[in-house]
């Protein structure tokens, strides 16, 4: 498919927003998962447990989750180029703090840092996309922003293998050299949006004129808006139930994904006795796929029920769980059902996004989806140390049978959504304006 189809009236604006918003989901996926493909690495380099650098992880999701009301403020009321921008250097300091770290608390501190940066982009990247595209195409433009973002989780093992073997190359220039692209990647966006895109693409529309007195009228006003939906997305979980169950069914969802984003390497070499190597070339299939996977999703999504989709996504992640953690597999059957696993949840994402962009009113979008990574982040804080423990004092079985577990609890909350909300899945409706 043809970006430019997505919006014949300004093909340029489209082409280049859904470019470089994917492009920077990428850079900010390859980040979040630079650290599990070499866990046992950083276990011996700093004489650490799993358990330690999962709480690592962990400690990313969560300054993630913290951070991402403060970037859908941003977003919605000031500008969602800077939001976009001023993640991605953050996250490149983050980066760079990593590389540099001498000690187990320093990779802490760029953990910290990388996640304050990697809270803005959902924030800006949804309302962006949604503001170049139209609805009937946007589960289409979310799954291509979505596949993106899952080229850049299968970048960082691909990445780490490919450079490492060079003469001399150690996991830590790999990070510089992560860093770097980040911030150059940053410095690309601000230029190109700042010249061929416009406004109501790259900051919220102002509304007013006139003399200096409306103008001050006006600007009084904004603020009094911008203090108001502050207080809206504080208090979202009475004011918008909907959102909310989205959240908390993104939240149940990523402890699955995060489960096994983090311990697929260690479940195939450890649990499964592959070779280091094949267990990077199946965890980057895994990405791969999945971002396959989620292109079919985003279409379907466009043509048929969300709800079906919904389901299928994560019944396919409750059978492939429970089969690789039931260990009856030989280990390349069982990194291939590994892949399925990664692969099913990423299935119904695109659904989930247009429904929430369905739910939504356009000043609310970057907020709105900053609540739903709420529950992501939330999950990438909790999930890996969690997990990290189980491995740590149980065994991979357990930990994988656990994720199969979460997987009928997708299945639970989809339908009670559906029961509830189940008219915004109507691919028909009108967009009220996310």
């Amino acid at each position: 498919m043809r970006v430019r189809q997505l919006r014949p009236s300004v093909p340029r604006e489209v082409e280049l927003t859904v470019a470089l918003v994917s492009g920077s989901h990428a850079i900010n996926h390859l980040y979040l998962v630079l650290l599990p493909p070499i866990f046992g690495i950083l276990a011996g380099e700093f004489d650490v447990g799993l358990a330690t650098l999962g709480l690592a992880v962990g400690t990313q999701g969560a300054f993630n989750m913290v951070f991402q009301l403060p970037f859908g403020y941003v977003s919605d009321n000031h500008s969602r180029l800077l939001a976009l921008c001023s993640g991605l250097g953050l996250a490149s300091v983050g980066v760079l703090v990593t590389a540099f770290a001498l000690t187990i608390e320093w990779v802490f501190v760029g953990q910290a840092i990388l996640g304050i940066g990697i809270a803005a982009h959902h924030p800006a990247h949804f309302p962006m996309l949604s503001a170049a595209t139209s609805s009937e195409n946007r589960g289409r433009v979310f799954s291509i922003h979505s596949f993106s973002g899952n080229i850049g989780y299968a970048a960082a093992p691909t990445l780490i293998v490919a450079l490492t073997r060079l003469n001399g190359v150690t996991w830590r220039a790999v990070f510089v050299f992560a860093a770097v692209l980040g911030a150059g990647y940053g410095l690309l966006c601000l230029l190109v949006f700042g010249r061929y895109v416009g406004s109501t693409i790259t900051r919220r529309e102002e509304t007013g004129g006139g003399d200096s007195s409306d103008a001050s009228l006006a600007d009084e006003t904004r603020h009094a808006t911008a203090r108001e939906r502050v207080r809206n997305g504080l208090e979202s979980l009475t004011t918008s139930p909907a959102i909310v169950a989205l959240a908390v069914l993104a939240l149940v969802t990523g402890i699955a994904n995060w489960g096994i984003r983090s311990y697929a390497v260690v479940l195939l070499t450890d649990g499964y006795g592959l070779d280091l190597g094949l267990a990077n070339v199946l965890y980057t299939a895994m990405f791969v796929v999945t971002a396959i996977i989620i292109l079919v999703g985003g279409d379907l999504a466009d043509r048929i029920s969300a709800e079906s989709i919904l389901l299928t996504s994560y019944g396919g992640l409750l059978v492939a769980a429970l089969v690789v953690g039931s260990f009856l597999l030989p280990p390349l059957l069982a990194g291939v059902a590994v892949i399925l696993a990664g692969g099913s949840i990423g299935f119904g994402g695109p659904a989930r996004s247009k429904l929430t962009d369905k739910l939504s009113a356009q000043a609310d979008l970057g907020t709105n989806f900053a609540v739903i990574t709420v529950g992501i982040t939330l999950a990438g804080s909790v999930a890996p140390p969690a997990f990290g423990v189980i491995i740590d004092h149980t065994s991979f079985s357990t930990a994988f049978l656990v994720i199969g577990s979460v997987g009928a609890v997708c299945i639970a909350l989809t339908l009670a959504i559906l029961q509830r909300y189940g008219t915004g899945f109507e691919r028909e409706s009108p967009i009220e304006a996310d």
